[in-house]
């Protein structure tokens, strides 16, 4: 039986696959022709919104700290980290804005 260190590449990759799936939900959900209720699209779309807050939290706070300390020292390791952190605090903007403009 695999211990917590070896299966936590298996969960990052399933969490992955988990909100990419979702994204592919918005976009069936919105290209559907029938009426959608907006509360239960909404609804959908706060809970992928504190999944994916939740997530990248948990790669910034720890995953990516831990490669950084023990990583080779790369620079292309680095700069794929910077870039990735960059991108989540993108996203995190992002939504808050849209949030910020759907409340006003």
């Amino acid at each position: 039986m695999k211990g917590a260190y070896e299966s936590f590449p298996l969960g990052l990759r399933l969490s992955h696959a988990a909100l990419l799936r979702n994204l592919g939900g918005f976009i069936t959900i919105a290209d559907e022709e029938r009426s959608t209720s907006p509360d239960n699209f909404s609804d959908f779309v706060l809970l992928y919104v504190a999944f994916l807050d939740m997530h990248h939290s948990g790669e910034d706070d720890f995953i990516f700290p831990a490669l950084r300390r023990h990583s080779a020292g790369k620079s292309t390791d680095a700069a794929h980290l910077d870039r990735w952190s960059s991108e989540h605090r993108d996203v995190y903007a992002a939504a808050r804005a849209q949030a910020h403009s759907e409340a006003a």
